[in-house]
């Protein structure tokens, strides 16, 4: 029995069929196979560089989350995947590539972590913006009440922007995607913190409760005590003048 084939060209961290046997039969076809797990390929050249690359990855994404934890939003399922993918560095760094095969896997642990840290990370920063929006959409229904039209139609082109982006983010969140909002996230921050702003000094103004309706009243009433002078002038001028008109 003469058996014969060729190595499999693959990339590092593909899967590859290393052995298949197949029976074939005097009429050509096959009578029995035999095909062996696959198995991963690993360079230990290549180690090094992947554990940096993984620890950049848990550095930069730890430093997104120390964000997001000064806007008060909630990271904990971040924080549980994180503290998952350093525990799988660790033990890859441990392994080295004296047992190239464990290492690499507990790479690809980190990996999978990581993953999820980044899917946890994008729905916290999604719930966030959205509470954000809405909470100045009533701001923005308060100070068109109050009058303050002018911040009112500002923050509303604000806030339908940040809506916009959000929407799109939402989609691919909802398709499998892990998008970054940190942008949006501190853009609905500060369109919030605007809104408080505009709110508290409309709620302290003693004009509040008039608003743009005072500019109006005033108009009105210079109108009317014009009229009336001229009136007055008038028939004083005639000579005539009485309680009754």
């Amino acid at each position: 029995i003469a058996l014969s084939g060729l190595i499999p060209e693959s990339l590092k961290g593909q899967s590859v069929t290393i052995l298949k046997i197949e029976q074939i039969g005097s009429g050509g076809s096959v009578e029995s196979s035999y095909t062996s797990p696959v198995q991963k390929v690993y360079n230990p050249d290549d180690f090094t560089g992947m554990l940096a690359a993984t620890q950049e990855q848990i550095t930069s994404l730890e430093s997104r989350v120390a964000g997001y934890t000064s806007y008060g939003v909630d990271v904990s399922s971040v924080v549980t995947n994180l503290e998952s993918a350093k525990t799988s560095l660790a033990a890859a760094k441990s392994a080295g590539t004296a047992d190239i095969s464990v290492a690499s896997k507990k790479l690809e642990a980190a990996t999978t972590s990581l993953t999820a840290a980044e899917k946890a990370l994008s729905l916290a920063g999604l719930n966030k913006i959205k509470a954000n929006t809405d909470a100045v959409d009533l701001i923005i229904t308060e100070l068109y009440g109050k009058g303050w039209d002018t911040e009112a139609k500002l923050l509303a082109t604000t806030n339908q922007g940040i809506k916009n982006t959000y929407d799109v983010a939402a989609i691919s969140y909802n398709t499998g995607g892990s998008p970054n909002v940190d942008e949006t996230l501190k853009a609905s921050e500060q369109a919030l913190a605007d809104g408080t702003a505009y709110q508290e000094s409309a709620s302290a103004s003693p004009l509040a409760a008039v608003g743009s309706v005072l500019p109006i009243v005033i108009v009105i009433v210079v109108s009317v005590l014009v009229v009336v002078g001229a009136i007055i002038f008038i028939r004083r001028r005639r000579g005539g003048w009485d309680e009754l008109g």
